[in-house]
């Protein structure tokens, strides 16, 4: 049983800094804010390969995988929205 869960979202770095460990620096701040406010898991939708390695690198555990292929938003496929390298979106978890 949880009581206390810190949604972790939006997590974005532009490209010109991608590469240098800013995306981790802040979803770990974020983290670290949860436990501070006393939190005891933390969940995150995980909508790219970027983010989804940002989020087992600080320890998070894949729940559900959907694939962008299957989804619709507004009668168009999501396929077509968003850059072939993301293929899925993940929501994980973690305990704190």
């Amino acid at each position: 049983r949880v009581d206390t869960c810190w949604n972790l979202s939006l997590l974005s770095v532009l490209p010109e800094y991608g590469g240098q460990g800013l995306g981790q620096r802040i979803a770990e701040y974020s983290l670290q804010i949860a436990k501070d406010m006393g939190a005891e898991m933390a969940r995150a939708n995980m909508g790219s390969s970027f983010s989804q390695r940002i989020g087992v690198k600080c320890g998070f555990k894949p729940v559900v995988t959907a694939t962008y292929k299957d989804g619709y938003k507004n009668y168009h496929k999501m396929s077509e929205a968003i850059r072939s390298t993301h293929k899925t979106c993940v929501a994980m978890v973690k305990q704190l």
